[in-house]
C-alpha cells in the first residue's frame, strides 16, 4: 500500500517524538544550566533596550530603559546564587555584560537611523574613542600626569584606565624601601641605626687584584651581602633579605643620577623619601671608567654631578634593585 508524503513525515515526526518520550534527556549540568540561563537573560536584556528604541522613535521621545536596567543584573546574580559558588564558567560579569549589551544595541539603533558608530574593541582608535585594545594613540602614564607603566585601555569603553599608574613618584613601602615610579626602580633608605644601611660606613670597590679592576672590595663583600642575607630552611622557600628581597645590587651611574634633585640644596636628594645623606660625600655606582679599568664612576650629592675615581678609595653606597 502506498503511503502519501504527508503520512510518512507523520510517522517520521510521532515516532522521533515518542522515542524522545521513551528515553528521557539526561540532567543538565548546573553550569551548563546557569550559562544557558545567562544567555536567555542577555537575549531578553538586548530585546528590552532595542524594543524601548523602537517605541521611543515612534513616538519620537528619548528611549526609556529604566524596566530594562532594573532587572538584568538581578537575574544575573540570581542564576550564579542558584547554581552555588565558582559554578558558573563566569562569575560577576553582570555588570560588564549589561554594559556590552547596552553598547551593542546602542550602536544598533544608530546604524538603523541611518547614522554611523565606531567599533570599540577592533584594535583602531576612532573618533570617540582614547584608546583601543593594545593601542594607546601614545599616550602613557606620564602624559595622563601620573608616573609608572601601567596605563591600560578598558574594554567595552576603550577609555583610558589609570589603575596601574601612581599619582606620585615615590612610594614608601614601609619596609625600609623606596619604589620610584618614574623609573621602576626600588632603592634602599639610609639611616642613623648603626646597622648595614647606617649612613655612616664607606667602602672599596676593589681590593685583592693587583690591577684593581675586579669587583671584590667591601662594597660587595659586605655591604650587598649584608642586605642579601638570604637563606632557606626547606631548599625551597627563601627568607630574609633587606626589605624581603635578596636582588639587591650597586646601581649603574645613570640609575644613580635618577635621584639627583639640587632644588633639595646640599645634599642635592630628597632626604624625607631615601633618608639622611652626608652632603659632603659621594656614592659608588657599579659602571667601570671606559677609558681605565681600575677607577669607576660616582655622585658626589654635594653639587648633583658624577665623578671618577680610583675602585681602592672608598664611598658610601646606596642599593638599588629592579631595572636593568
Amino acid at each position: 500500500m502506498r503511503r502519501s508524503l504527508w503520512g510518512v513525515l507523520s510517522c517520521f515526526f510521532l515516532c522521533g517524538f515518542l522515542i524522545v518520550l521513551s528515553h528521557p534527556a539526561a540532567a543538565v549540568e548546573p553550569a551548563v544550566k546557569c550559562e544557558a540561563g545567562k544567555l536567555k537573560e542577555a537575549g531578553k536584556y538586548g530585546f528590552c533596550r532595542l524594543k524601548a528604541n523602537s517605541k521611543a522613535v515612534k513616538k519620537g521621545e528619548v528611549a526609556d530603559y529604566t524596566k530594562c536596567t532594573d532587572k538584568f543584573p538581578l537575574k544575573f546574580n540570581a542564576l550564579e546564587t542558584k547554581a552555588g559558588a565558582s559554578v558558573c564558567p563566569s562569575e560577576g560579569d553582570g555588570t560588564s555584560m549589561e554594559t556590552r549589551i547596552t553598547t551593542d544595541t546602542a550602536e544598533i539603533a544608530a546604524l538603523l537611523s541611518g547614522g554611523t558608530v565606531t567599533e570599540c574593541g577592533n584594535g583602531v582608535v576612532e573618533t570617540g574613542e582614547e584608546c583601543d585594545f593594545g593601542d594607546l594613540n601614545g599616550e602613557t602614564c606620564t602624559t595622563q600626569g601620573m608616573f609608572g607603566d601601567g596605563l591600560a585601555c578598558t574594554p567595552g569603553t576603550c577609555g583610558f584606565d589609570t589603575s596601574g599608574c601612581s599619582a606620585t613618584r615615590y612610594e614608601d613601602t614601609g619596609l625600609g624601601t623606596v619604589i620610584d615610579h618614574q623609573t621602576s626602580l626600588e632603592w634602599q633608605k639610609t639611616d642613623t641605626d648603626g646597622g648595614v644601611t647606617d649612613i655612616t660606613p664607606t667602602y672599596t670597590w676593589t681590593e685583592s687584584d693587583a690591577d684593581h679592576t675586579d669587583p671584590d672590595g667591601t662594597v660587595f663583600t659586605e655591604f650587598l651581602a649584608g642586605l642579601n642575607n638570604c637563606g632557606s630552611g626547606d631548599g625551597t622557600t627563601v627568607s630574609g633579605g633587606y626589605g624581603g628581597h635578596c636582588d639587591w645590587r650597586v646601581p649603574q651611574i645613570g640609575e644613580l643620577l635618577t635621584i639627583v634633585d639640587c632644588a633639595f640644596g646640599n645634599p642635592c636628594i630628597d632626604q624625607s623619601v631615601f633618608g639622611p645623606t652626608p652632603a659632603s660625600s659621594g656614592y659608588w655606582s657599579s659602571s667601570t671608567w671606559l677609558g681605565n679599568e681600575d677607577a669607576a664612576w660616582g655622585v658626589g650629592f654635594t653639587v648633583g654631578s658624577a665623578y671618577l675615581d680610583g675602585k681602592i678609595f672608598i664611598a658610601r653606597v646606596r642599593a638599588v634593585r629592579g631595572g636593568s
